[in-house]
């Protein structure tokens, strides 16, 4: 109970709040309606049983749930041996510690086209927990091995891809959701069951602006703010990011100006990705990333780590009022 503390009575050692339901409870709890119905589906994690959500599973399906310890390649491998013999295993690890597993990733299931479901918890900015678990680099390391990522919003679009993942899709796959809650602005959103959404369309808008899970919420503030500033924008949300959806390209050529957020590295990430597919597309726009700055990261919550990378609403309406001065002048 003591590896990561909340608040706590020093005197009795009780937790003072209550965990409050987060990503990681829901992908649990659907992952166990799931299981019900599919004596396929195996859990595996690392030494990470409630951090990912897997407690109530590993109660209900003891013999279907499997804890390796702190040893996320064995995790790996060992998925990969299972999804050889027809089971569907997912494995169930925070981004940061999945990095250690990558030699697995790529020889013992994607070199095979295996059955396993990657569920990447903590993707994304991390708070509190410093340089060492910030979830930056798994977009860029699973797209780079060709691997499908989806990245979910809210809880209603986490339910209906995991179950699409698990149930539908075959081979190496990926689902990724952030540290804690649903924000209300995205819980407001419906899923939609698409692979992308423009959010709210505006009549005339020339600006885009793009992103996917979490940071989502930046962008939709954004547009508030370049409103205020008489700039429409419309707001385009990735829940698959690689491979790049049928037809995003042909929605985007119609803007003049496009911004990308993502709250993970910029080098192999899917802003890059976009802004060549824009390119070869034959787009001749102004394309804005931004995206994280890896060489400092700072021990904060996510609000600060933000705008430290500049990729909240304020930074990102600055950046695009910048751009459209420069074009008039």
């Amino acid at each position: 109970k003591y590896h990561g503390v909340s608040q706590f009575d020093p005197v009795t050692g009780e937790f003072l709040a209550k965990k409050k339901e987060d990503f990681s409870a829901r992908f649990g709890a659907e992952l166990c309606g799931l299981a019900e119905k599919d004596a396929r589906i195996c859990a595996i994690t690392a030494a990470m049983p409630s951090g990912t959500g897997l407690t109530r599973f590993a109660s209900l399906h003891r013999d279907r749930f499997f804890d390796v310890g702190i040893a996320e390649e064995h995790a790996v491998a060992m998925a990969a041996g299972m999804a050889a013999q027809g089971l569907v295993p997912i494995v169930a690890l925070y981004s940061t510690f999945l990095q250690r597993a990558y030699d697995q990733i790529i020889h013992d299931v994607n070199l095979m086209q295996l059955d396993v479901l990657f569920a990447v918890d903590r993707a994304g900015l991390v708070p509190g927990d410093g340089a060492t678990h910030q979830g930056i680099y798994d977009v860029a390391f699973f797209s780079n091995v060709s691997i499908p990522i989806f990245a979910p919003a809210n809880y209603a679009e986490l339910r209906y891809w995991l179950t699409y993942l698990v149930r539908e899709a075959h081979g190496p796959r990926m689902i990724r959701y952030a540290r804690g809650g649903e924000n209300p602005a995205l819980a407001a959103l419906p899923c939609t069951g698409a692979r992308y959404d423009v959010l709210d369309p505006v009549d005339g808008a020339r600006v885009a602006l793009v992103s996917y899970g979490a940071e989502t919420e930046e962008i939709i503030a954004a547009k508030d703010l370049l409103a205020q500033h008489g700039v429409q924008a419309d707001c385009v949300k990735l829940t698959q990011l690689y491979p790049l959806p049928d037809g995003v390209c042909d929605t985007l050529k119609h803007y003049d100006t496009i911004l990308f957020a993502e709250d993970t590295v910029r080098t192999g990430g899917i802003g890059e990705q976009l802004g060549f597919a824009m390119q070869q597309c034959g787009w001749q726009g102004e394309f804005l990333l931004h995206a994280v700055d890896n060489s400092h990261l700072l021990h904060a919550n996510v609000p600060e780590l933000r705008k430290d990378q500049q990729l909240d609403a304020a930074a990102l309406c600055a950046d695009i009022l910048n751009a459209l001065k420069e074009k008039q002048a």
